[in-house]
């Protein structure tokens, strides 16, 4: 018959030995990684060299005043305000044809550079020059934009709010 097991001799390693072993599986790691690890280095030393990581440090070194002054700002009412103006503008140009947008944009841009053109003139245009314009068919056509904007704006801002 076999003798019974009484005692478990666990062979602990040295404190030497686990260094060894540590160091050894993180010389695996750098082996199987070579590549990831070459190219962060790239990068951080392409951080050095644009000072980023100098920014960094002081931002970390100074984080509980620039927290405090941070939280402050946001705190302020304007602050709320533009937060909250940003995502209505983002909404808005969402829901813009993305077509109609650039040719709206196109004719703001046209139309300023003819502001210009005008603006260089000395002389002021008189009520028969603002009448003789009122013929040109791209006036004509502004102006039918320009009334049709107005009427769906007045619209809107004649709708009572309810919330």
């Amino acid at each position: 018959m076999a003798k019974a097991i009484t005692q478990i001799d666990i062979e602990e390693k040295t404190e030497a030995e686990q260094k060894k072993q540590i160091h050894d599986d993180i010389l695996n790691q750098i082996a199987d990684n070579h590549d990831s690890i070459q190219t962060t280095l790239d990068i951080v030393e392409e951080l050095q060299q644009a000072g980023i990581l100098d920014m960094l440090k002081g931002l970390l070194r100074m984080r509980e005043q620039i927290g405090s002054i941070s939280i402050d700002k946001i705190n302020q009412p304007s602050m709320h305000h533009l937060i909250k103006n940003s995502f209505h503008t983002i909404e808005f140009i969402g829901k813009v044809d993305p077509e109609e947008l650039e040719k709206m944009m196109n004719g703001m841009i046209n139309g300023m550079e003819r502001l210009s053109k005008e603006t260089e003139k000395t002389e002021d245009t008189g009520m028969w020059g603002l009448f003789k314009t009122m013929r040109d068919p791209h006036v004509l056509s502004a102006l039918s934009y320009m009334t049709a904007f107005l009427n769906g704006f007045g619209e809107e801002m004649g709708k009572k709010e309810t919330h």
